[in-house]
């Protein structure tokens, strides 16, 4: 990403400095994504596709075009009629974006039924374990 220099300097009084030049933005497309921890409507993902041409600007350009504190996790979070929008807008069918959904629903139906045996892991493994002793001894 950015050039990273790190060298000691004539003074006695610097061990040394780091000098940040410029950083690359590599910007990926979005599409229609399959993580079930996207609660309601369709999940939105990065694509493999990305510009061929990285956004290229100095550190203090990049810093300065940032805002001045950084944003909640709730502010992160894209509603789900704005992702249907996106997507559509992007050439997904609204067929496309219902099966996505529903996979997803069954992935995080699947997630859920794991969780909810994780409880009973240890037992099983004692009763696994028990099982291969009386095997060995029969």
């Amino acid at each position: 990403l950015g050039a990273c220099r790190f060298g000691r300097t004539g003074s006695s009084s610097h061990l040394g400095s780091i000098q940040f030049g410029t950083i690359s933005i590599r910007e990926y497309a979005n599409t229609i994504g399959d993580n079930p921890s996207c609660g309601d409507g369709p999940a939105l993902s990065l694509s493999w596709a990305f510009r061929s041409q990285p956004v290229v600007m100095s550190i203090d350009e990049y810093e300065s075009s940032r805002p001045p504190t950084k944003r909640v996790l709730d502010a992160l979070a894209i509603p789900r009629e704005r992702r249907e929008r996106i997507l559509v807008r992007l050439g997904f069918s609204y067929e496309d974006i219902l099966q996505a959904m529903v996979e997803k629903r069954y992935d995080q139906s699947c997630r859920e039924r794991t969780l909810s045996r994780l409880k009973y892991q240890a037992l099983e493994e004692r009763m696994e374990v028990l099982s291969l002793r009386c095997n060995r001894r029969g």
